[in-house]
């Protein structure tokens, strides 16, 4: 296999371990898991992503954009009315955490340091995308967030 289809592999099973444990983390906290707990959990999935592949590590910013594009479907297949700004939304989100995560692994040499600015900055993100964008959007986008 090569080395570009093991990256995608590696994303595709985080995507994965993302997706059935954030149904899990919105069942047992709710609403709050998407600020609180899910942002911890999806950057737990793409670093394992990372760190899974043979022999080098996956390049830290296109793990994230791969995830951000499946998220992208996800949201667009999930909400049909405002599905596709939500995934666009989702997108830059996953990339701006994913060049941060980048630059400071860059920088640092490790992976727990990007990991904590990760989850903070995905924490963050989240809580202004549910305050600040999906109250413009009205009860479709909601509907839409909280079936994830």
């Amino acid at each position: 296999m090569t080395y570009d289809l093991l990256v995608v592999l590696a994303v595709l099973g985080a995507v994965l371990g993302a997706y059935v444990g954030n149904r899990l983390l919105f069942r047992w906290f709710g609403q709050r898991a998407a600020i609180a707990v899910v942002p911890w959990w999806e950057e737990a999935c793409k670093l394992v992503a990372i760190v899974a592949v043979p022999g080098a590590l996956a390049p830290v910013l296109p793990v994230h954009l791969l995830f951000g594009m499946a998220e992208f479907g996800y949201d667009w297949w999930r909400n049909r009315q405002d599905g596709f700004f939500l995934g666009l939304v989702t997108f830059v989100g996953h990339g701006l955490v994913g060049g941060l995560a980048a630059l400071i692994a860059a920088r640092q040499g490790s992976l727990w340091g990007p990991y904590v600015v990760a989850g903070l900055a995905h924490s963050l993100y989240n809580l202004a995308v549910l305050t600040l964008i999906l109250p413009t959007l009205g009860a479709g986008a909601y509907a839409g967030a909280e079936k994830r």
